[in-house]
This record gives C-alpha cells, structure tokens and sequence, in this order.
C-alpha cells in the first residue's frame, strides 16, 4: 500500500480481546462495567497488545477505558508511550448535539466535552464526536456552533463522521462541514451508509476526510476482501489521503488473525 495510507486499528475491531465495556453516556450516566470476552485484556495491555499485532496507531472506543481518573488515564498514556503507539483518534461514541431539546442537546455537549478532557489527557491526535442522532430541519445549523464551541476549548483536534441521523447523507454532511471550516476535521467511514450509492456518497465526501474507518464485512468468520477493496477505491477516488483505520472484527473469536489479515490486504495493495 501506497506510504499515503497507513493502516491502523481500532480497539472496535479487537472488541472482545480487549474484553470490557463501561457505558457512560450523557443520559444514562456510567454504568457496571461488563465482560464482553472470555479472557479479557486490561485496557492498558491494548497498546503493547496492537504493536505486537503489527500497529503503531491505533483509535480508542471511549466505553473501553474502565475509568477516566487522572492516575488512570495517565497509567494508560504511558502504556502507550511505552509501546511506541500513537493514539489517532479517542472515538466518544455517545452524545446528541442536534437533541430537539436544548436543554438535552447542551447538557450532551457538557458531557462530550469532558472526554475532550480525557482525550487530552491521554495524549490523542484527535477525538471523533458524533454529529447528531437527530434529522429534522436545521439540524446541521445547530451542531455546527456547539461543535465549534467543543473545538475552541480543547487542544484535541474535533473529527466527526458520516454516521446516524443527522449525518446521514453527503449533503447533510458537506453541509456541516461547510459550516464548521477548518475548526472541525472529518472522518470518513466507509460502511456506515449502507444504501446502494455507498460508493458514490464516499466519493463526494471522502476528499474532506483526514483520518478513515475502512471497514471490512466478515462473514462466516472471513474477510469479505473484494468489496473492502471497492470501497477503499471509491475513497481514493473522491481524494482521500491518509490512515486507514480497521474497525471490523465482528465480535469472532479470531479478531486478531481477521485484522491481520484486513493489513495484509492493505500493505499488499499497489
């Protein structure tokens, strides 16, 4: 694969290896954590666990860290300074910006802007926040000035992503974008939109994009490579440049070999 795009991981992909979830969100609060593998990793092993897997960067699920403590998340950093692993993106997989109610939609971004923190703290390039689960009329012109309001109080650099409601097509995505300017980046997913103009929709985004969830279909506890590529492809075409990041291991008991694979693959492309 062209030096232009490195491959990454996300701890997604490796889910039931890295082995536990705790679910905090804005609504709901933090809940138990809970075991997801049957020989779950500490979330501190996961660095030193990727770079033997062959990565040197690697994106963090927010519900994978057991506690966000300042000794915690410091205890984390390091592992990841240790291993010689970059953290591309912490991935705050919660939170509604275009909430109807602004009481909701503010204290949402109260709560996003305290992984910000977090993010901070462990030394992220970048942190990915959702642009909204809501679609309704105007949606796009209210997430743009609270998303830049996020950008301007931490040092992190914001991304979001082509993912649920309010995101949920290339005009309401460029239209965001549009809106935001250089505050905000983009991350580009490549099978987020399941319709039948995938394809054509990543190509009018993908140009916009500096980081990529390339996301390969498993099925029968194999890698669906042929469409993994026609999706990179489209990406490329649309001008995209950058990492990409694996995300799919689909829960199987062989995550591992199945992204080694997806890397394989990926370096072995001309």
């Amino acid at each position: 694969m062209d030096p232009r795009y490195p491959v990454a991981l996300s701890s997604w992909a490796v889910h039931k290896a890295v082995g536990f979830t705790v679910h905090d969100s804005p609504d709901r609060g933090t809940q138990p954590y809970q075991a997801v593998g049957p020989n779950p990793m500490d979330v501190r092993e996961f660095p030193a666990q990727a770079k033997a897997h062959g990565f040197d960067r690697v994106e963090l699920c927010h519900f994978h860290l057991d506690r966000s403590d300042p000794t915690a998340v410091d205890d984390l950093r390091r592992a990841f300074e240790s291993a010689g692993v970059t953290l591309q993106s912490l991935l705050i997989d919660d939170g509604d910006l275009a909430h109807p109610d602004p009481v909701h939609a503010e204290r949402h971004e109260r709560w996003i802007a305290s992984w910000l923190q977090t993010a901070t703290l462990l030394g992220a390039e970048r942190a990915r926040v959702v642009g909204g689960k809501t679609r309704r009329e105007g949606d796009v012109e209210a997430v743009a000035p609270r998303l830049r309001r996020l950008a301007a109080g931490t040092p992190v650099r914001i991304v979001t992503e082509n993912w649920l409601a309010t995101l949920c097509d290339p005009e309401q995505t460029l239209e965001l974008l549009d809106l935001c300017g250089d505050e905000i980046g983009f991350n580009v997913d490549l099978g987020n939109w399941t319709c039948a103009e995938n394809h054509a929709w990543i190509e009018r985004i993908a140009g916009r994009a500096e980081v990529c969830h390339a996301k390969c279909e498993v099925q029968d506890d194999a890698n669906e490579l042929d469409g993994f590529g026609a999706a990179i492809d489209a990406a490329i075409r649309g001008g995209y440049v950058g990492p990409l990041t694996l995300v799919n291991g689909a829960g199987s008991d062989r995550e591992w070999d199945l992204v080694e694979g997806q890397a394989r693959y990926l370096r072995a492309r001309s």
